[in-house]
């Protein structure tokens, strides 16, 4: 062991410097014969000055065989407070935080508001903490305990007579009540509202068209039912129905004629069966569905989609057939003439009724049905495949048919609108002291005055 001493010591004389009086006197600090650190108690606070903020110099204790001085926190521990705080050389003094408060595990503040309420207490910090108020089995939480303030209970609400308890009450709720429910004029009462449980309806018994009341539905007892006599299906329908004191009397059907009439309205119950003549198709439609049962005769017109025509006509019960259009050309969208001359050019093609078309050539224009290029009317231009005119820019004019492109204006001319056919002169009159400037192309300029030379 003091081997081990002395080997340690030889290693550390920084730490026997730093932690050793060795600056106050003489017999601040020595080594004894064994080897041991011995540190006397007279050196002043002088040695004392080395701890940090917060924190004091205690005294040399014995630990092992090695004596020294060192630094502690100023700390206390949990669930008490500094009551006085620590000096270079004393701890602090640390109390018991009050009754029913805690505080942190540590802390270096003197105050006693670092105690607080404990769960399930309030009060002010620093003081003796209250216990919460417990709500009894008719209570409800409505403000809940916390540090600061207490619990604060209300009574549960009472059911009334035409309610039960649909949400118990408890915890944070108040019980919720729900009115019974009211049975209608087509049910009775088969479970009666109380405590927890709703009032229970179930529907009357409907007596069926084979039977007739005996006994009304009503209060807790449900409509009993007695056959009727039955009418044979298909054959018979009611006259008269059966109610709580007479019984049902059946009429035999009415037919319809095979082949010039279907049902429209069946043989059933309390009414006869119904005959419509079947409809028929005009020449220009055919059959798609027959009129047989109950099923009337269903006629389409006979018509072609968009872009084609008929090329051969609809009969009886046969669709037409329909053609494509010839290349460039159109039709209207629903048509019921045959005839491939209902596909006419489209617009920016000219063309023959029902024969390709061609694009519209350059300086003309060619609207739909076009069957010839229309010449490209004054203040307007053409280019190739158009289906009508474009007017002429600003600036610009057209004062012949079949253009391409406008002419600009001459000098000392201008056009201010579209689709001029003539440019409009210069006017050469302005008043004394102005001039005219900027006239020509799309502007008649503007006047200005003139301003003096010397």
């Amino acid at each position: 062991m003091r081997l081990f001493i002395l080997i340690f010591l030889t290693h550390i004389p920084a730490l026997i410097q730093a932690n050793c009086c060795d600056t106050c006197t003489a017999a601040a600090c020595y080594i004894d014969g064994d080897g041991a650190f011995n540190c006397a108690y007279d050196c002043g606070t002088a040695c004392l000055s080395t701890c940090s903020a917060n924190n004091y110099m205690r005294n040399c204790d014995l630990a092992e065989d090695l004596k020294e001085a060192y630094c502690s926190p100023c700390n206390c521990g949990p669930n008490t407070y500094q009551s006085e705080g620590c000096t270079a050389e004393t701890p602090p003094t640390c109390t018991a935080c009050p009754a029913n408060t805690e505080s942190p595990n540590t802390k270096t503040s003197p105050a006693i508001t670092t105690c607080v309420p404990k769960a399930g207490f309030y009060g002010e910090a620093g003081q003796d903490a209250v216990a919460c108020l417990t709500c009894t089995s008719t209570q409800y939480e409505t403000t809940a305990c916390s540090g600061t303030q207490d619990r604060q209970c209300t009574s549960c609400t009472t059911c009334t007579g035409t309610q039960y308890e649909s949400r118990d009450c408890g915890g944070t709720q108040d019980r919720q009540c729900t009115s019974c429910t009211t049975c209608t004029a087509t049910e009775y009462e088969s479970r009666a509202c109380s405590g927890t449980q709703n009032r229970q309806c179930t529907s009357c018994t409907t007596c069926t068209g084979t039977q007739y009341e005996s006994r009304a539905c009503g209060g807790t007892q449900d409509r009993q039912c007695t056959s009727c006599t039955t009418c044979s299906a298909g054959t018979q329908y009611q006259t008269r129905s059966c109610s709580a004191t007479q019984d049902r009397l059946c009429s035999s059907c009415t037919s319809c004629t095979p082949g010039s009439s279907y049902e429209t309205t069946a043989c059933l119950g309390s009414q006869d069966r119904q005959c419509t003549a079947c409809t028929a198709c005009t020449a220009t439609e055919y059959q798609t569905t027959a009129c047989e049962g109950t099923q009337n005769r269903v006629c389409t017109t006979c018509t072609c989609g968009p872009n084609t025509y008929q090329s051969a006509g609809c009969t009886g019960t046969t669709a037409p057939t329909c053609t494509a259009c010839p290349t460039n050309t159109e039709s209207p969208n629903t048509k019921t003439s045959p005839a491939i001359t209902t596909c006419v050019a489209k617009a920016g093609y000219f063309g023959a009724a029902g024969s390709a078309a061609t694009p519209c050539t350059q300086g003309n224009y060619c609207p739909a049905g076009a069957t010839q290029p229309i010449p490209c009317t004054q203040g307007n231009y053409c280019a190739a495949g158009v289906s009508s005119p474009t007017q002429c820019n600003p600036g610009t004019f057209s004062n012949v048919t079949g253009l391409t492109a406008c002419y600009p204006c001459p000098d000392l001319s201008y056009a201010a609108g579209s689709g001029a056919q003539a440019c409009t002169p210069c006017d050469p009159s302005v008043p004394t002291g102005q001039f005219r400037a900027g006239c020509g192309g799309a502007s008649a300029g503007t006047l200005s005055s003139c301003s003096n030379t010397p």
